[in-house]
């Protein structure tokens, strides 16, 4: 688990920094020279970073009653991942709630968290929409985007961990995870966690 959140929030974070500052590298060699705004963002980008950790190490600590509201965890996810570019993000929800382990509510987050972080970082999508729908047997959360798709077999090949990781998550809490990807038509990503005992 330990190695999830580390991938999830350090290491993705990370990769976006260095991204950032390869570009604003390029930028400042060039005749314009370095814009402040682009300095700011990165600085941005960092404390967020910081603090997605710090939120996940207190959220191992933390019991079921001390955590945020389900949906809301879901909605600020999607919103700050999103922050600062113009891709539409929607979140819908449909049906009655029901209470889940603060444990699988986690890990369904985490899931839809890297969904998120690779639509902004590997599909130039213009569009995501993340759904939660309480169905009679179960909860389905849902990642989609309109972006360009991808293989998962070369994702797997070239070292890229957070889909294994989203696998592991679903099968940590019993749900089944589904991903299609389609290079014209995008990436969705499904969680389906079965209705809780009662």
């Amino acid at each position: 688990r330990v190695a999830r959140e580390l991938h999830d929030t350090l290491l993705s974070g990370m990769a976006g920094i260095t991204m950032r500052l390869d570009a604003a590298t390029i930028r400042a060699s060039g005749p314009l020279g370095l814009d402040a705004s682009e300095i700011a963002e990165v600085r941005t980008l960092a404390r967020t970073t910081l603090l997605e950790a710090r939120d996940a190490v207190t959220a191992m600590r933390k019991s079921a009653d001390d955590l945020v509201p389900f949906w809301d965890q879901l909605a600020d996810a999607a919103r700050r991942t999103f922050a600062g570019t113009e891709v539409d993000v929607r979140v819908e929800r449909e049906g009655t709630p029901r209470a889940y382990p603060g444990d699988v509510e986690a890990e369904v987050v985490r899931i839809a968290t890297e969904a998120l972080v690779n639509a902004r970082k590997h599909s130039a999508c213009r569009s995501v929409v993340v759904r939660w729908v309480h169905e009679r047997r179960g909860l389905r959360v849902s990642v989609t985007d309109d972006g360009t798709g991808f293989d998962q077999r070369d994702a797997s090949r070239n070292g890229h961990w957070g889909l294994q990781g989203m696998h592991e998550r679903a099968a940590a809490i019993g749900a089944t995870l589904t991903i299609n990807s389609d290079a014209r038509r995008g990436t969705d990503v499904v969680v389906s966690i079965p209705a809780p005992r009662q």
